[in-house]
């Protein structure tokens, strides 16, 4: 990303304004977003839950409104379907992926890495976070949604459905409801929306 774009979304940053720039490549505005920094985690969190909402409506899979930050936990707070709701957020990534995509920023060069997740890697890393993010809240404190985004341009839809075709979520009583939102897809004109509970 260029100076002049960087300079451009740290200043709507800094005046904390929720309206904000997205170049959705690994070599735009991901890289800037900080998750030690709580605005950016908020900003992200925030955009990820619309681009959820978005493709629940599209999907007819439910109408989402109200879209805000939060009391962390939950990461986000809505409406579902007439009734309020709470959305705690996380994100899956190969990890070969996530250092690609630094290299690529600071060289200024577009994302160039291909992933290779197998059916069993991504299941397991899938399983692995699900566990670790119910770990985190007793009993007596569940969300009514895990949403799980991953922004991996070779993640197809397709190909994810097939790799989950036999595979259950964990047992956990932290969510009532599990989602796994991949990255923008033309074909599907949304973010296609894999519901794993």
């Amino acid at each position: 990303m260029k100076d002049s774009r960087k300079k451009k979304f740290l200043k709507r940053r800094d005046e904390g304004k929720i309206e904000y720039w997205v170049d959705r490549s690994y070599d735009g505005i991901e890289p800037i977003l900080d998750p030690k920094d709580q605005f950016d985690k908020e900003l992200r969190e925030r955009r990820v839950a619309e681009d959820w909402a978005r493709s629940c409506r599209k999907l007819a899979i439910g109408h989402v409104s109200e879209i805000r930050t939060g009391s962390n936990p939950p990461d986000i707070e809505c409406v579902f379907n007439g009734k309020p709701a709470t959305v705690e957020i996380t994100e899956i990534l190969d990890p070969q992926a996530r250092v690609a995509a630094k290299t690529a920023f600071k060289q200024d060069q577009a994302h160039p890495y291909q992933g290779f997740w197998s059916a069993e890697d991504f299941a397991h890393k899938l399983e692995k976070r699900i566990s670790s993010k119910a770990e985190k809240y007793s009993a007596e404190r569940q969300f009514d949604y895990l949403l799980i985004f991953t922004q991996e341009l070779w993640l197809t839809f397709e190909e994810v459905q097939r790799w989950l075709l036999n595979h259950k979520a964990p047992n956990q009583e932290a969510f009532a409801h599990i989602h796994l939102l991949l990255d923008y897809d033309p074909k599907h004109g949304c973010h296609p929306l894999v519901c794993l509970t």
